[in-house]
């Protein structure tokens, strides 16, 4: 090998040996993150068009109630402590949290519900007119001695119905409140039916001034007890 060749091959090397030395002083450009991924939820099932725009999850729309589409809707992931998202009638939510007492019934037309132990706060309570579902809060669940009801969009305490001697309907029925002179229970069984061993139940009202004798469950409908019923 002559000598030109050699000392190509030397300034070959040496700038081989000041580009990674010069490169090692370099901070590493790192690549940009892409879009995070979607959080898990039901939201999955029943909302179309959802992306993530930093922290923010967002849906283009929304199965509601009536089964057909909201508009966009969109919902901060911080907010939700176990990461999970729910579609609460056409409105994201995060998956509910707060514990739920056997006389509660609110969890029926509430999503996003949790609780610091004290104050319950729901992100979407239907009022029983349609969406849009506004938030509600109670400053003292444990004050709820007969559990915790939505009235109107409203989270408020279940007052304890009054009873007649003669009602028979408490000894089966669960979740019981009245306003004015109708009452209702969130379960009230069919009978002895059950679905692999659990009873099946039934929802049910009535209008309390009507019942002379009393008030009974009658195979999962709260119904007037007849004269002379023992």
């Amino acid at each position: 090998m002559d000598g030109a060749l050699w000392v190509a091959l030397a300034v070959v090397g040496l700038l081989v040996v000041v580009g990674l030395l010069a490169a090692a002083g370099r901070p590493v450009e790192r690549l940009a993150a892409g879009p995070a991924d979607p959080p898990p939820g039901s939201y999955q099932k029943s909302c179309l068009g959802c992306s993530m725009d930093g922290d923010v999850l967002e849906c283009d729309k929304c199965k509601t109630n009536h089964k057909t589409y909201s508009s966009r809707s969109s919902i901060d992931t911080k907010l939700c402590k176990d990461g999970k998202i729910n579609n609460f009638g056409g409105k994201l939510v995060c998956a509910s949290t707060a514990p739920v007492s056997s006389l509660d019934t609110y969890q029926h037309s509430c999503g996003g519900c949790s609780t610091d132990g004290k104050k319950l706060e729901c992100q979407a309570c239907d009022s029983g007119s349609g969406p849009p579902f506004g938030p509600s809060s109670l400053a003292d669940r444990g004050k709820c001695k007969y559990g915790i009801q939505n009235v109107g969009g409203q989270l408020m305490c279940q007052n304890s119905p009054p009873s007649s001697p003669l009602d028979t309907y408490q000894k089966k029925c669960e979740g019981c409140w009245q306003a004015g002179d109708r009452l209702t229970c969130q379960r009230c069984p069919l009978g002895q039916t059950t679905v692999l061993g659990t009873p099946l139940t039934n929802r049910s009202s009535i209008d309390t001034g009507k019942c002379k004798y009393g008030i009974q469950n009658y195979f999962g409908t709260l119904a007037c007890r007849p004269k002379g019923s023992g």
